[in-house]
């Protein structure tokens, strides 16, 4: 059985943790680890909301509505103060 390839997210993602984050941004191996904290809390919201195995998420499943719906989800499911959904948006974005 041969691997999957990585889809255009999946090269993203590893592309922005590997490349951009630490060499281009200089960023720490802590806030780096902030950073996926958060993007995981947003695959897995996709996951259960695409009824997709995180795997078959693309960059389309991404939309406004979607960051949109994660951030109330942010505030009402997980009761997260503004000021933290609002670091987790700038992650996001």
């Amino acid at each position: 059985m041969n691997a999957a390839r990585p889809n255009a997210l999946g090269l993203g993602l590893s592309q922005f943790f590997h490349e951009y984050l630490p060499a281009l941004r200089g960023l720490s191996p802590r806030t780096i680890e902030g950073y996926r904290d958060s993007l995981v809390l947003l695959l897995q919201f996709l996951v259960g909301r695409q009824q997709k195995r995180a795997e078959r998420l693309d960059l389309e499943d991404f939309t406004a509505d979607t960051v949109s719906d994660f951030l109330v989800f942010l505030e009402t499911d997980r009761h997260n103060s503004i000021g933290t959904r609002n670091t987790l948006l700038a992650v996001v974005c």
